[in-house]
């Protein structure tokens, strides 16, 4: 089944809620002083992100890190078209195996993927790979509310359980040592437009390609069943940026 994942996800703006104007909204309240700036983009997925940081950025060199080698290419098909590439370098590698050098970026980019080891683990294991007084740029899923429904709970319980309330999520900034200078939640748009709108058309579409075979209908509702949920309880949960500053 993890094929049909791919097959659902492949193709996709972005994989994970965004868009260019969070990314250059969060970009702007990074103030580096590096003449050549070391930026790394942790789960670069295919790169929107990356592209309007090495745009954006000057004389920035990207360093964008991924383990789905279909991702790479297409970051480097974009890159190439917006003319970039020259100042990306694309690399398979988990973020739980990055061996850079200590204290080697100016700047640590991360848009819906600090999930994957959990936002305190992040964190931490990303610390040392920054430069004392550089900065990191994080859009985690949060929690908005106290009361969230049981129903939202019970859903991201299994998809995400270290999910925490973004309040949580400042206090833990503080305690690995960072400075919060900005947070502020996603729009709903940045949802839909870059992320849900065409995913639910691609299920729609594969649902018809797989309409003989149960088990793969099955991780389509999968699928279907966070785009609804989100529909229902957008006002419980979203993505939250988190622009922090190492002390």
């Amino acid at each position: 089944m993890e094929e049909l994942f791919w097959e659902v996800h492949t193709g996709l703006k972005r994989e994970a809620p965004g868009s260019e104007e969070s990314t250059l909204r969060a970009l702007g309240k990074v103030d580096l002083k590096s003449l050549e700036p070391e930026v790394l983009d942790i789960g670069c997925g295919p790169g929107d992100q990356t592209i309007a940081i090495a745009k954006s950025v000057r004389n920035a060199r990207v360093t964008a890190v991924d383990t789905h080698e279909p991702f790479l290419y297409e970051l480097v098909k974009r890159a190439d078209k917006s003319r970039v590439l020259d100042r990306i370098e694309p690399l398979k590698v988990s973020m739980l195996e990055m061996a850079f050098p200590n204290e080697r970026f100016d700047l640590i980019w991360a848009e819906g993927s600090a999930y994957i080891m959990g936002f305190g683990n992040a964190l931490r294991s990303w610390r040392r790979l920054l430069k004392e007084g550089g900065f990191m740029g994080l859009s985690e899923l949060s929690w908005l509310t106290e009361a969230a429904s049981d129903e939202a709970r019970e859903f991201w319980s299994v998809g995400y359980p270290l999910m925490k309330h973004m309040d949580e999520n400042r206090k833990l900034i503080e305690e690995e040592g960072y400075e919060l200078i900005e947070m502020f939640i996603l729009p709903e748009s940045d949802w839909w437009e870059s992320y849900y709108d065409p995913m639910e058309s691609r299920i729609d579409e594969l649902k018809v390609k797989y309409k003989d075979k149960p088990e793969s209908l099955a991780v389509l509702e999968g699928e279907m069943e966070e785009i609804s949920m989100f529909r229902k309880h957008s006002d419980e949960y979203g993505y939250v940026f988190y622009i922090i500053r190492k002390n």
